[in-house]
């Protein structure tokens, strides 16, 4: 580890088969099971509101509870690039949009509670899936679009990609319909007639 960082180790999921697979549907399986329950109590010790305003309030003894248990923060696009940029240059370590939000968050929350306790991020995301945004992040100026841009990042960091993702070449073009926002609501209504 440099400069006492978070160490992150890469494990693709091609190498870690099941095993992973079944471990990431257990700890989802946990978070969604969190949810409810969290939604259940919520619902027993007195929501104010709920039906109108579509939020819960809950009393402030109970609010405490929460606050003490749960930390919550915010990342940006800046944020996010220099984030990437972070772990790439000074950890040797290329990481997708989602992690480095995940990684800034947690930086976040170090810097205001002093907890060092070692972290785990969950990636289940490949750099390789936001070409246009890790380049960027890295200092490279994209050149091109899509999935032109994976062999730019791979030999931009040296690294492979995913064969999945390296295989879309390969693969015919199935969707190439691009609308404007306000226009999407037409489109859905022809698609589904």
């Amino acid at each position: 580890m440099k400069n006492n960082q978070t160490e992150l180790t890469n494990v693709p999921a091609e190498t870690a088969g099941e095993s992973l697979y079944e471990w990431v549907r257990a700890l989802v399986s946990s978070v969604l099971a969190v949810v409810l329950i969290f939604t259940v109590v919520v619902r027993l010790i007195g929501v104010d509101g709920h039906s109108m305003s579509g939020s819960y309030r809950v009393r402030d003894e109970i609010l405490e509870q929460i606050r003490d248990l749960f930390w919550a923060g915010s990342c940006g696009e800046e944020a996010t690039a220099a984030a990437i940029a972070h772990y790439y240059k000074d950890c040797g370590y290329l990481i997708d949009t989602h992690t480095a939000v995940a990684a800034d968050v947690m930086a976040q929350y170090r810097a205001a509670t002093g907890d060092a306790a070692p972290t785990v991020f969950v990636s289940t995301a490949s750099p390789f899936k936001f070409c246009d945004s890790v380049l960027k992040a890295i200092g490279e100026t994209p050149k091109g679009e899509g999935i032109d841009l994976i062999d730019q990042l791979q030999y931009a960091t040296g690294r492979p990609a995913p064969w999945r993702l390296a295989a879309l070449r390969e693969k015919e073009r199935r969707f190439d319909l691009s609308q404007k926002k306000e226009e999407m609501p037409e489109v859905v209504r022809a698609f589904l007639k």
